[in-house]
C-alpha cells in the first residue's frame, strides 16, 4: 500500500563543505542516495515522479522529506536528516499488516491487524524498547550487511561475474535527487526522466 523510510544522523559539526548545497553538503545530497538507489530494487518499480519539502536548521538543506511515485504506483515517503538521531528503518504497510526492518536496532518487525488499546499498547511497546535496549548493551549487535555485500562482492569477482547495480542503475538514482533538488526549489511535482533535458518537466 505505501512505504515510509528514514535515514537520518545525529547533529554533529560539519566540515565546511558540508554546510551548503552547492558544494555537496545537505541531507538530499549526502544521505538520499542509499534509500533511493534501494526501492526500485525492492519495491520492482521505477520512480516516476517526486515532491520535496527541505527544512534548514542547522545547515542548509539539513533536512528533506519526499514524495514519491513508483511506476506500479506505489507511494513512498522517505525522510532524510543530518539533523537528527541515528536511524535507518523502513515501514512497509501492507493490506494485512506491516513489516518494520530498523538496521541500527538490529531487528525485523511485523505488525498484523491486532487492535491495542490505552495502557497496555503503551506498557507493551515501552517493555519491548527496554528489552531491546538491554540485550544491546549486553549483546552488541554485529552489523551483517556490510560482511554479506563484501563476500558476495569478492565471490562474482573471483569467478568473473558481473552484479548490479551498475552505472546505469547510479544514474537512475541522481536523477532522482535532481528531481527532487529542483521540486524543493520549484514547490512542483518533477519527473526524473526529464531531468537533463532542457527545460525539466514539472507539474504544478
Amino acid at each position: 500500500m505505501a512505504v515510509r523510510t528514514v535515514f537520518s544522523s545525529a547533529a554533529h559539526e560539519l566540515p565546511v563543505w558540508k554546510q551548503t548545497r552547492q558544494n555537496g553538503g545537505g541531507a538530499l545530497q549526502d544521505l538520499a542516495s542509499h534509500h533511493i538507489d534501494l526501492i526500485p530494487f525492492l519495491f520492482e518499480g521505477e520512480i516516476v515522479d517526486v515532491s520535496a519539502k527541505m527544512r534548514s536548521q542547522r545547515s542548509e538543506g539539513d533536512s528533506v522529506i519526499l514524495q514519491m511515485r513508483l511506476a506500479n504506483d506505489l507511494l513512498v515517503q522517505p525522510l532524510f536528516s543530518i539533523s537528527a538521531i541515528d536511524q535507518d528503518c523502513f515501514e512497509i504497510y501492507g493490506q494485512e499488516g506491516k513489516l518494520t526492518f530498523d538496521r541500527y536496532a538490529g531487528d525485523l518487525r511485523i505488525t498484523g491487524p491486532v487492535f491495542e488499546y490505552g495502557r497496555l499498547k503503551l506498557l507493551r511497546r515501552e517493555i519491548s524498547g527496554l528489552t531491546s535496549g538491554l540485550q544491546r548493551i549486553i549483546r552488541p549487535p554485529g552489523e551483517p550487511s556490510f560482511r554479506a555485500a563484501l563476500s558476495a562482492f569478492a565471490s562474482t569477482s573471483n569467478a568473473g561475474h558481473t552484479r548490479g547495480p551498475n552505472l546505469e542503475d547510479g544514474y537512475r538514482c541522481l536523477a532522482v535527487i535532481e528531481a527532487a533538488e529542483e521540486s524543493a526549489r520549484t514547490q512542483h511535482v518533477v519527473s526524473p526522466s526529464d531531468v537533463g533535458q532542457e527545460g525539466v518537466k514539472s507539474y504544478g
